[in-house]
């Protein structure tokens, strides 16, 4: 499912503005909006765009109205205004709970929808102005984050289905992701917070901090399968810590106001650094 993200292309025709669908989507409505199903025999791709030259422009969009891998095409050599129908069909066998209304940030409740309805029918257009001799720095990286969340609904799934998943985002056939972010220690986006030689308590040496933790190990596993999956020969990583061990933080906590107390600073410093060196060895 991909939802909320625009993809612009630049480079290469010139033609009128067009719409069309560039993808085999199989739509499925939820009460919240419309989604396209992967599964083991089938998820859906985006059709990458042949460019032609470099006045051309092509934009895809998705969106909770309902938008899948919608296509339109336009030029730089004239004054361009892209068209994007933005609209969710539900039909009559539908019942929704609740409707996000994106455009006014509400909440639509709904006891059940009788008939088949369009809901936000509407045509956004965006006029665009580009310079092209104003330059500025290069966009290298395209990503995502595989947090211990992700992590683990990876390892409950079938094979196939993971497989998808890997391809759908960084295959050259799907979206082609080329970095992934990830946590040193746990995130907010993980089962529960942890961190590296959370024990022994006040140790700047980070003696217990020897060898990767068992859910790091999986994540190493799941990122060696994306990169043969998706024949990557080369994936960008970052990685960030979101929580020191409590023992370093003023409130001892893992959330709250805490700080990093300054007899730790250098400790922290090398926290990252043993972080690394682990996954190198």
């Amino acid at each position: 499912m991909k939802v909320f993200w625009l993809c612009f292309f630049f480079a290469l025709a010139s033609h009128d503005a067009i719409i069309a669908l560039s993808t085999n989507c199989q739509l499925r409505e939820t009460k919240h909006g419309s989604v396209c199903v992967c599964n083991s025999s089938h998820c859906d791709y985006l059709e990458q765009p042949l460019l032609k030259d470099n006045s051309q422009i092509v934009v895809i969009s998705s969106s909770k109205n309902g938008l899948r891998f919608k296509r339109t095409d336009g030029s730089f050599l004239e004054k361009t205004m892209l068209e994007v129908q933005d609209r969710q069909s539900i039909d009559e066998n539908f019942i929704a709970d609740s409707i996000v209304v994106e455009q006014n940030r509400a909440w639509l409740q709904f006891a059940n929808i009788p008939q088949k309805f369009v809901l936000n029918a509407n045509i956004k257009t965006v006029e665009l102005t580009v310079n092209r001799d104003k330059r500025y720095q290069d966009i290298t990286n395209f990503g995502g984050a595989l947090t211990g969340s992700v992590s683990h609904i990876l390892q409950q799934l079938p094979a196939e289905l993971q497989n998808h998943i890997y391809k759908s985002y960084f295959h050259s056939e799907g979206i082609a992701y080329n970095s992934i972010r990830m946590s040193i220690g746990g995130s907010d986006f993980d089962l529960q917070p942890w961190a590296y030689n959370e024990e022994p308590r006040n140790d700047p040496l980070l003696s217990n901090f020897t060898t990767l933790d068992a859910r790091d190990l999986q994540k190493i596993k799941q990122l060696q399968r994306l990169k043969s999956v998706c024949e990557l020969n080369e994936l960008k990583i970052m990685a960030a810590a979101w929580s020191a061990p409590t023992w370093m933080k003023s409130n001892d906590r893992w959330t709250g106001f805490g700080q990093l107390k300054p007899e730790y600073y250098q400790s922290w410093a090398k926290y990252h650094l043993r972080k690394w060196s682990l996954k190198l060895s």
